[in-house]
C-alpha cells in the first residue's frame, strides 16, 4: 500500500536510461512506469526528467508519455549549445547543472524535491544540492518499492535508502 505524499514534496526528478526505460533493443517503456508518473502528477507533484540521452524527449514521445511532465533536461549535441561554459558542462558526466535549471524552472527549492536515478554519481550530487535521492536498481528499472522508499526517506527527513551501502 502507498504511504500518501507529504504536502512538502514538489518535485520528482526522473533519470530515463535504466531507471524509466531499460536501454535495448526494445524501448518500449512499462506500464507500471506510465501509473508511477501518474500518481505524481494525480497528487499534484510536478514530474521532471534529467537525462544524459540525445534522444530522451523523444524516447517520452515515442512512448506517449512527453506530455506528463513538466520539465525536460537532456544532454545536448554540440551545435546545440549556445556558451562555452554550457558546451564544457554538457560534455561531463555530471547532472547537477540539470537539477539546478528543473529547481530554477520550477521555483522549487531542493528540499522539496526528490530523484530517481540508477547513477550514484547522480544520486550524490542531488543530495549535495539538498535533494532527496533514490539510487534505483538499473537492471530492474523503476519499481514501486522505489517509489514507497522515496516517500518514507522524504517524509522522515533523511537521505539515505537502507539497502544502499555507500
Amino acid at each position: 500500500m502507498l504511504s500518501q505524499i507529504p504536502t512538502s514534496l514538489k518535485l520528482v526528478v526522473f533519470d530515463l536510461d535504466d531507471t524509466l526505460l531499460k536501454r535495448g533493443i526494445d524501448t518500449t517503456i512499462d506500464i507500471h512506469v506510465r501509473d508511477i508518473i501518474a500518481y505524481f502528477r494525480e497528487h499534484g507533484v510536478k514530474v521532471s526528467l534529467a537525462s544524459m540521452n540525445y534522444f530522451a524527449a523523444e524516447e517520452l514521445f515515442r512512448n506517449k508519455l512527453l506530455h506528463m511532465f513538466d520539465f525536460v533536461q537532456m544532454r545536448k549535441f554540440d551545435d546545440e549549445c549556445d556558451t562555452l561554459t554550457e558546451k564544457q558542462l554538457n560534455m561531463g558526466n555530471r547532472k547537477d547543472y540539470m537539477f539546478r535549471r528543473i529547481l530554477k524552472a520550477s521555483n522549487i527549492p531542493p528540499k522539496n524535491s526528490i530523484l530517481f536515478d540508477d547513477n550514484l554519481l547522480h544520486v550524490w550530487e542531488a543530495r549535495k544540492m539538498g535533494m532527496k535521492a533514490i539510487l534505483v536498481q538499473n537492471e530492474k528499472c523503476i519499481r514501486w518499492s522505489d517509489i514507497i522508499q522515496g516517500i518514507h526517506i522524504f517524509r522522515a527527513g533523511k537521505n539515505r535508502r537502507k539497502s544502499c551501502q555507500f
